[in-house]
């Protein structure tokens, strides 16, 4: 059965004009400009009231955002406080590092970002700087402008280089037909969430319902009022793990359907010896 993705944007041309708007890729040799880049941005605020943007191309638009203040600040087009030009680096950062942190977290316990950020492939100097932000001193323009271009960089490698041009041998992505890579990386990485989180639950299941069982293994039969109890222990352990998959659908609007795909699959809502 085909998966319908939606997006907020039309087609894939849209994605990559914006891109072109942002960075001097394979379309464009020269850079772009600053009505370009304002544009760009004005573009994806209008993707956000249609529907969910990827947090790739959100974080790209306010780091673009926070560095058009700086021009203006440096230009003095604007009366811009310095403070506010260090505000809005430090939050478009902050952003954009704990996003990407906290929807690779997974299983029943969180990690340290820092173990996350190197499985993503996103230097720990970048989850240094956010905790600096966060818990100490505001660091200087200086330091978060080389971050977000830093940051931008990164966002190149893992977002926009891999949407293919119209120009692409493969023609996957020309006519706009063929789906969109990170969406369906996104996707993926959600299910592989829920998949871990009902494998703990279903494990640790086991582990509680075997140890009670030979802790009852002196009597013969078990009374209706000791089965409640043995019910009732399961409470906890099933209010985390369904805490834990509520709040990766209120992140993501798409992730109650993966959800359900994920426990129709074998061994969670139906046994591997009745598929």
């Amino acid at each position: 059965m085909p998966q319908y993705i939606i997006t907020p944007w039309r087609d894939l041309s849209e994605l990559r004009l914006v891109r072109s708007q942002f960075y001097a890729c394979l379309a464009r040799s020269s850079p772009p400009t600053a009505d370009e880049r304002r544009q760009g941005v004005d573009t994806i605020r209008a993707w956000k009231f249609r529907g969910e943007v990827p947090h790739a191309v959100e974080s790209t638009a306010l780091l673009i955002d926070a560095a058009m203040t700086d021009d203006d600040a440096l230009r003095c087009r604007a009366a811009i406080s310095p403070w506010s030009v260090r505000a809005a680096y430090a939050t478009a950062f902050a952003r954009f590092v704990t996003g990407f942190v906290d929807a690779s977290q997974t299983g029943r316990y969180k990690r340290s970002m820092y173990h996350v950020a190197q499985e993503i492939g996103l230097p720990t100097s970048f989850v240094e700087l956010r905790h600096q932000i966060a818990h100490e001193e505001m660091p200087s323009v200086v330091v978060l402008r080389r971050a977000a271009t830093r940051a931008l960089e990164w966002l190149w490698e893992h977002f926009w280089r891999d949407i293919r041009d119209d120009d692409d041998p493969d023609g996957a992505m020309a006519s706009g037909a063929g789906p969109d890579v990170e969406m369906d990386a996104v996707n993926e990485r959600i299910r592989s969430e829920f998949r871990e989180l009902l494998r703990q639950y279903v494990k640790q299941r086991i582990r509680d319902v075997a140890g009670k069982s030979k802790s009852k293994t002196k009597s013969s039969t078990t009374s209706h009022a000791e089965t409640n109890l043995l019910d009732s222990d399961t409470g906890p352990l099933t209010a985390e793990t369904s805490d834990n998959c509520l709040r990766k659908c209120h992140d993501n609007k798409h992730a109650m359907n993966l959800l359900g795909s994920v426990l129709l699959e074998i061994k969670f809502l139906v046994p591997a010896n009745r598929a």
